[in-house]
């Protein structure tokens, strides 16, 4: 009985092998081209026509010349159609490699491996010359055919070899790790890798090549000489401003001044100045993965954290994000571990330090509403949270004393949040607003400011006020396909991204999962946790819709780290309900979120992000 799960699992991963590795074309490509585009190859069987349905396309863009991504089984393709780019101009293809076992290469490399490809339509002229085959357009749609010329034979053998190697491999792990396969201990052994991989990314990669890592950093680096916010038109922070004529020292978000900080402090070890401003966000990891290991019960809470390489890549550069995924994460366990600094104070226990935990919950609760307006609604959450328990926990709770206590929490909470907004208004008074918003104008790019008439804006704009419906987004747009993407592996300026095929999987992996969870709760828990199933629905549902409607009223933007707050929802939900959730079903899902996760960390973002130069090692912020 013991070995059925192993051999279901080595069955399960020799099928996706064969699927997703062995049963299909992998594609290396080589290309120049002059403006962001989309590399397509096309496929179609004996007596077919090409369609868009039998396609693989890959983002290419101007800085990037090497990529790789996987195409289709071609034991049944009798032609391919390579279209190298949407654009009229020119493109130039290096080199273009299609590999599968069983089949010959099919390589692109020199004029007489070129001259098989024949154009079709819209190819004005192309020819080859020393650093590559150049391809002169005359549409959006230029495109060659090439006819396969073998058929290929199965490779059995090497398929054998596979097998066994795969189910060797699992019931090796099996045998191996018998004695960490508990919930309790296999989890630690993940986030230790995780850990790993986040200072790895944060260590190699270089500046200024995450998503719009260089506000951060300007911010940050305010704060290792200055302790209190600045005039907003202060001229020594012009640079922090951004193309939107935004600062992040406008925001009264406090990571920026704790990063500072903690730069200010590092600073005799003569790091890079941005490697010392994103020590703060990988310590928060590093926290979170010792806060899980010391309380066995936040190790549940902290689960979340291992399904999306997303979240770990938010820890490995300087941004505020990973301070308000962490600051949440300390908070959802205070609210849900039964013996919490906060829960023990609000049962009633009374010592000499109960004003001291006051005031240390006080901070902790200033935090929540310092960060951004997306995790209002887990603080909506922790507030729905508080109303069940008080109905279904079977602890009799002094009414009295719990409200007391609670409401000191918040008055210490808002009396924080008074100082911190009241020090910006001290500094730049009580026209602070009017300030911003004529400073915006001054500064912000035509394309972004708020004078520039609505037709001249930026096209991703107020899409609703320019008459675009809310259907085209979602459906011809693809906001949620998008807002996915970029939740769950996307790295650098969005331009760094796997293929089709792994979102695609991670995808119906996810939904499973998601699925697996939900039917659990719903067939196997009683009523009371039912419904915080439907308060966590409720939230993740509310906080997806405003951002849909951000995105058509405001400014569109697929970004899944809006979503965020999500995860430490999610996390208190689990702590509720994990009981609930077959271990089989569980282990595997989540062992294959986090396989899925590693493989892209590692062999899309670490590979392909830009790396670290000797240069940058003596890089100082502008000022």
């Amino acid at each position: 009985m013991r070995w059925k799960f192993p051999l279901f699992i080595s069955i399960l991963f020799s099928v996706l092998y064969f699927q997703y590795f062995v049963n299909r074309a992998f594609v290396e490509l080589d290309i120049k081209v002059t403006r962001t585009t989309w590399f397509k190859i096309y496929w179609a069987e004996p007596g077919k026509l090409f369609s868009e349905k039998k396609m693989a396309r890959i983002r290419v863009r101007p800085e990037h010349e090497h990529y790789r991504f996987f195409l289709t089984n071609l034991h049944r393709v009798e032609k391919l159609r390579v279209d190298p780019q949407q654009y009229e101009g020119v493109a130039v293809i290096k080199k273009l490699i299609i590999s599968q076992s069983g089949f010959e290469n099919i390589v692109f490399e020199k004029e007489s491996d070129f001259a098989r490809l024949k154009p079709l339509f819209q190819v004005i002229h192309s020819n080859m010359e020393d650093d590559g085959f150049y391809v002169f357009s005359s549409g959006d749609d230029p495109n060659f055919a090439f006819i396969m010329e073998s058929q290929g034979r199965a490779p059995y053998i090497q398929g054998l070899a596979s097998i066994a190697a795969i189910f060797a491999i699992v019931f090796l792990f099996f045998f191996l790790t018998r004695g960490v396969r508990e919930d309790i201990r296999f989890i630690p052994v993940l986030f230790v890798a995780v850990f790993i991989l986040v200072i790895v990314m944060g260590s190699i990669s270089a500046e200024k090549v995450h998503p719009d890592e260089y506000v951060h950093l300007y911010a940050s680096h305010y704060y290792m000489t200055n302790w209190l916010p600045p005039a907003v038109d202060d001229p020594s922070i012009r640079h922090t401003y951004s193309v939107y004529g935004v600062s992040r020292l406008n925001k009264p978000e406090v990571s920026y001044f704790f990063t500072g900080k903690l730069a200010q402090f590092l600073t005799p070890l003569n790091l890079p100045y941005y490697l010392s401003l994103r020590m703060f966000n990988m310590m928060l990891f590093g926290i979170i993965l010792l806060y899980a290991l010391r309380r066995r019960e936040a190790m549940i809470v902290a689960v979340p954290f291992l399904l999306s390489p997303q979240l770990w890549y938010v820890f490995s550069y300087c941004n505020s994000d990973a301070f308000a995924l962490f600051v949440t994460f300390i908070a959802g366990c205070q609210v849900v571990l039964p013996d919490s600094l906060l829960n023990s104070l609000l049962a009633g226990e009374k010592n000499k330090t109960w004003i001291g935990r006051v005031f240390l919950l006080g901070i902790l609760c200033s935090m929540l509403f310092l960060l951004k307006k997306n995790y209002y609604f887990f603080i909506l959450f922790v507030v729905a949270y508080f109303v069940w328990k008080n109905i279904f926990s079977e602890i009799q709770w002094d009414r009295e004393v719990f409200f007391k206590r609670i409401a000191l929490i918040v008055l210490v909470a808002m009396a924080l949040v008074g100082l911190r907004v009241g020090a910006d208004y001290g500094v730049n008074g009580l026209n602070r607003s009017e300030k911003i918003k004529h400073l915006r104008a001054e500064i912000a790019e035509p394309l972004f400011n708020p004078n520039t008439p609505l037709e001249k804006k930026h096209i991703y704009l107020y899409r609703k006020a320019r008459g675009d419906s809310l259907k085209k987004l979602v459906v011809h747009e693809k906001w949620f396909g998008k807002t996915f993407r970029s939740a769950f592996g996307l790295y650098g300026y969005f331009t760094i991204n796997a293929t089709d095929a792994y979102y695609n999987f991670f995808r119906w992996v996810g939904l499973g999962f998601f699925g697996f969870f939900v039917l659990a709760i719903l067939l196997r828990a009683p009523g009371a946790e039912k419904l915080l199933l439907f308060l966590f629905l409720g939230c993740a549902v509310g906080l997806i819709g405003i951002s849909l409607w951000h995105s058509w009223t405001a400014d569109f933007q697929t970004q899944g780290r809006y979503l965020f707050p999500i995860i430490p929802m999610l996390g208190m939900l689990l702590y509720h309900t994990r009981r609930y959730i077959p271990d089989a079903g569980f282990r595997l899902f989540l062992v294959t979120m986090f396989a899925l996760s590693i493989y892209s960390f590692v062999y899309v973002g670490l590979l392909y992000i830009p790396k670290a130069t000797l240069a940058s090692l003596v890089w100082i912020p502008s000022s």
